[in-house]
């Protein structure tokens, strides 16, 4: 089965702040279905996308080396900042620390199924965060619900999570 683990944040262009910063979600991808897929962990690692970033970057960490292996970019997207991993570790959600998603000046979050063997991921869908510079995002265990602080406003919503790892609009705010 995957594993999942979650850090901080990554700000691509103050790479001096990478101790401060740095925000991955990564899987272990070595046993799927009962075969051997790859030997390590698939970290994803958002990124500001304001200068030289486009989205979310993917490694191959190796635990027995200390090593990780650039996958390179596996989804373009703005300012993800944050990401989330569904439990079951088909999932990746990420915000986009936005003010102008829709008319109502939010941010927004997408859903990716997971390529455990390549790392790439797979858009499935994007919704609106409620508000405007979402900031952090977070599946609840069982893998039914995902809720979003919005820094702008200070509000919170929050979203069903759909058996095919889509979300539904909002049910909370």
């Amino acid at each position: 089965s995957l594993m999942g683990c979650y850090g901080l944040m990554m700000n691509m262009r103050h790479l001096s702040l990478f101790l401060l910063g740095l925000m991955f979600a990564c899987a272990d991808p070595s046993h799927e279905n009962g075969q051997t897929v790859a030997a390590g962990y698939l970290m994803f690692v958002g990124t500001y996308t304001k200068e030289t970033s486009k989205g979310i970057q993917a490694y191959r960490f190796d635990p027995a080396t200390g090593t990780a292996t650039d996958l390179g970019l596996v989804a373009e997207m703005r300012e993800p900042s944050f990401l989330a991993l569904h439990p079951s570790n088909k999932y990746l959600y990420a915000l986009s620390e936005i003010d102008d998603y829709d008319a109502a000046k939010s941010g927004s979050i997408t859903a990716f199924s997971i390529d455990t063997a390549g790392g790439k991921l797979t858009k499935l869908n994007e919704v609106s965060s409620r508000g405007a510079w979402p900031c952090h995002l977070n599946v609840n265990s069982s893998g039914s619900m995902l809720i979003v602080a919005n820094y702008a406003g200070g509000s919170i919503a929050s979203f069903p999570v759909n058996d095919d790892g889509t979300l539904g609009e909002a049910v909370s705010f």
